[in-house]
């Protein structure tokens, strides 16, 4: 008789048990085991409901499944859902029970603990996660997964206490920095963020690559500018206290780089360079960051500031010098017109500065930029051509240099007509640096060389090589002037009209801009149907933008578009327009809606993300892509 009652009660306490860690009746019972793979996939169909906002069939499938494979997916999956259709004593039940299970892992506390929250049983959630945190063991990987569950639950205030409880158990102060600044960040409050990361500076130096990571990911979100001012007070701020540290100074050039502020960027550096005795080196280093940026004002000034505090003999005097005529040369370049005076001015300081310095590796590319300024913009041909010769002769140059001044001179030599030496010397450079983009732009530039004299069935060859090269300019050039030429060489088979049409286009390159239109009225009149129609067009708009022309560049812009609209040029022509209506024109409508217009007739073009950015810039959105007017279609947001 014992015998039975003893099984009955080991029943009894068993069902209960099961009862109180939350396992249904049915999984106690011998069902059928499920394989791996019924598992993998009854998992995979109740994801598909949780995301279907099904939550009833997802916890359908998610009750039989987690029983018999309590992963921690499964687990998550299947608390979402009773949370989400608020069955919070069944939410109770499973979260103990994965306790139970999990008994290591005191991450499953801050659940048990949002279950509480979530059902209005604050006072009672809030005991858990203090004893939660308090209880916390010296051991980072712990701490971390605590203040992530209490992160993922919106518990901010809690993730940065279990932090702050690692840092007493540590005895760290700086210890878990990097997190705590991110919840600062997640809670708008910034001066505590920027706290938490300028303190970490300041304790080691080692932390400022992730550092800057951070605060970069950080100030990308600020459309109202409130990080960066805060950011910037606060730094001023450690400057004036402890002015010996450097890191705080290099703080300020680096915001000021990120806002792109490259005036007041030089302004710190300056002052750097100045309280440390850098000579000159930071300045140097902002000077390239802001040529790259294309502000070529502010790259001169940093420059010649940085050639003054460099010893003479030094390498980086050598390298400021010659970014500093480099700068003036772009600065000139990108001028509309450039004065005569101006340019000969600068080919004046530029043989200053070769025969001040010689010729030799450090000057090499100041021979290099004064052959460009020689041949194509003060018609010094000769002269260029001699000058490049005789730099291929100095001695310890190295290799790519040497490539780079053989195509400048080959550039040369085809804008004075010499073809054959030209390809001579660009196919040495292609052979030399084969699968290199140096070698990927010679052979670009030798297929051209072949187009412009007539060979269109080897320079297409070359062209279709080119579709895979690395440097992304180059294979999109390649691209279109390998279906230019597959779209016009089928139409007349003794290409006599793509003949003329070449030899148009160097002159163009030469230049030669009248004699350029007269070749294509002369194609226009005796083949008045090619198919080059629209190309005889664009390049008309182009001799016209190069003659600043540019009212009759766009309205040439607007017969493509209009007239062509199929055809491979008329996006292209959409944004060249676009282009001259905001910058030059100053028609801001309508070079709105010539961004749209790709946008929505030109979906699959190479050039929708700029039109989205500049349509979007024109339309008054803010950085998320909000428009100020509601009247905005989908489709451009």
């Amino acid at each position: 008789m014992m015998k039975y009652i003893t099984t009955i009660l080991l029943i009894i306490t068993t069902g209960v048990a099961l009862g109180q860690s939350g396992v249904p009746e049915k999984a106690a019972k011998d069902e059928k085991p499920l394989n791996k793979k019924e598992i993998r996939e009854k998992r995979d169909r109740a994801r598909h409901h949780y995301r279907n906002q099904e939550y009833k069939k997802a916890i359908a499938i998610l009750d039989n499944i987690y029983w018999k494979s309590p992963s921690h997916i499964n687990y998550t999956y299947f608390l979402n859902s009773l949370i989400s259709v608020s069955d919070f004593e069944k939410a109770e039940k499973l979260v103990k029970h994965h306790i139970d299970k999990n008994p290591n892992n005191p991450r499953y506390k801050v659940d048990l603990g949002y279950v509480y929250m979530t059902n209005n049983k604050t006072r009672k959630a809030e005991q858990i996660y203090e004893r939660l945190i308090e209880n916390l063991p010296k051991n980072k990987s712990t701490i971390r997964s605590v203040a992530s569950a209490f992160k993922a639950k919106r518990q901010n205030e809690y993730a940065i206490k279990a932090y702050k409880k690692g840092r007493e158990l540590f005895q760290d102060p700086y210890i878990f920095g990097i997190y705590i600044g991110r919840l600062y960040d997640r809670m708008g409050k910034y001066e505590k963020m920027f706290n938490e990361y300028l303190q970490l500076l300041n304790a080691d130096r080692q932390k400022v690559k992730r550092v800057k990571y951070q605060l970069q990911n950080s100030l990308e979100d600020d459309p109202e500018n409130n990080k960066s001012q805060y950011f910037r007070k606060a730094l001023l701020k450690k400057v004036q206290e402890q002015p010996d540290k450097r890191i705080y100074s290099e703080m300020l050039q680096w915001l000021s780089i990120q806002q792109k502020d490259f005036d007041m960027a030089l302004r710190h550096t300056k002052a750097l360079d100045r309280r440390f005795n850098l000579g000159g080196k930071k300045v140097y280093e902002l000077g390239q960051i802001v040529m790259n940026n294309e502000k070529y004002s502010i790259a001169k000034e940093a420059f010649a500031y940085a050639m003054k505090k460099a010893p003479s003999e030094s390498g980086l005097y050598y390298r400021a010098r010659n970014n500093y005529l480099n700068a003036r040369f772009k600065e000139l370049e990108n001028k509309i017109d450039p004065s005569d005076k101006k340019l000969k001015t600068l080919e004046k300081d530029y043989k200053k500065a070769l025969n001040e310095l010689g010729r030799n590796r450090n000057t090499f590319e100041i021979i290099r930029n004064l052959a460009h300024l020689q041949a194509f913009y003060l018609h010094e041909l000769d002269e260029a051509v001699e000058l490049l010769r005789s730099s291929l002769e100095l001695s310890g140059i190295p290799e790519k240099d040497i490539a780079r001044a053989k195509t400048e001179l080959a550039d040369i030599l085809l804008f004075k007509g010499n073809q054959w030496e030209a390809t001579l010397l660009l196919s040495q450079v292609e052979k030399a640096f084969k699968n290199e983009p140096i070698g990927h732009k010679a052979k670009y530039k030798n297929a051209m060389l072949s187009y412009y004299i007539g060979e269109f069935d080897w320079a297409k060859g070359k062209f279709d090589v080119l579709k895979s090269a690395t440097s992304k300019v180059i294979a999109n050039d390649a691209m279109e002037m390998s279906l230019f030429l597959q779209n016009n060489l089928s139409e007349d088979s003794t290409h006599k009209a793509m003949s003329m049409f070449a030899k148009a286009d160097l002159l163009i390159y030469q230049n030669e801009f009248e004699k350029a239109l007269t070749k294509f009225d002369s194609i226009n009149a005796k083949y008045p149907t090619h198919s080059l129609s629209d190309d005889m067009l664009f390049k008309k708009a182009e001799i016209k933008e190069k003659k600043n022309q540019y009212r009759l560049a766009d309205s040439l812009y607007q017969k493509i578009y209009e007239n062509y609209s199929e055809k491979l040029l008329a996006d292209n022509a959409i944004m060249r327009s676009a282009e001259i209506n905001e910058n030059i024109l100053d028609k801001k409508e309508k070079a709105a809606g010539l961004y749209e217009k790709i946008l929505k007739e030109y979906p699959g073009s190479l050039f929708t993300k700029e039109a989205r950015k500049r349509f979007r810039k024109l339309r008054g959105d803010n950085q998320n892509g909000e428009s100020k007017e509601t009247s905005g279609t989908a489709l451009l947001n």
